[in-house]
């Protein structure tokens, strides 16, 4: 039985598929992850059924949220637009002002990143408060690469379902007033001296392309 202290995390599924297909696993297992440390409440937008007095409630209780769609031509699910729409009314409101955001993006290849920045830019105009490393960005490739086991030494610099965990760990610090935690990341070189203001950059960016003498 949850004490008073525990906070609310609601999901809002804006997939098309609503509880079915990637962004609804994801979600299943968000709200898995959350159990013991969370009341997780959950919406799934394409399902209907709901009241936007509910909604409205559901948003109000929440400390935190968590946005979840897929990526459909660079953009999210026709249910997450028509969420967006119908909350335009609560923006800067209890609802939502102040509320931590997240949000898991399933993807097959690209425009899921591009995507997240976006819908969690709406939700800060909203009123929401966007804390750090809590985007996931799951892509097809990323999850056959995690799985078939040739991990490249880049790998832990993609998003994988490894990192859900800093997602929900840092959505549930900015709900609790606790220090936020980093994800995993590629470590580039420092520079040092004066601002290379011209010429080539280099930070130690891995090459993934062959060399200029055996391109085609």
């Amino acid at each position: 039985m949850p004490d008073q202290n525990t906070p609310t995390v609601l999901i809002l599924n804006g997939a098309l598929r609503g509880a079915e297909g990637n962004t609804g696993w994801l979600c299943a297992e968000a709200a898995r992850q959350l159990q013991g440390r969370a009341v997780v409440d959950v919406i799934t937008v394409a399902e209907g059924g709901f009241s936007l007095e509910a909604l409205e409630a559901a948003l109000t209780r929440a400390d935190a949220l968590l946005l979840a769609t897929g990526t459909y031509w660079h953009s999210w699910g026709s249910p997450m637009q028509r969420l967006i729409e119908v909350l335009t009314p609560l923006e800067n409101e209890p609802a939502l002002f102040g509320k931590p955001v997240g949000a898991l993006v399933t993807m097959d290849s690209v425009g899921g990143a591009e995507l997240s920045a976006r819908l969690l830019s709406v939700f800060g105009q909203l009123g929401c408060l966007v804390p750090p490393c809590t985007s996931l960005v799951l892509s097809r490739l990323a999850v056959a690469v995690t799985h078939n086991g040739a991990q490249d030494p880049h790998d832990d610099d993609i998003w994988q379902l490894g990192d859900l965990p800093v997602v929900l760990d840092n959505l549930l610090a900015s709900a609790e007033g606790r220090p936020y935690r980093p994800w995993p990341a590629r470590n580039f070189v420092r520079l040092q001296g004066a601002f290379p203001a011209a010429g080539p950059l280099e930070l130690g960016a891995p090459h993934f392309l062959p060399p200029a003498d055996v391109r085609r």
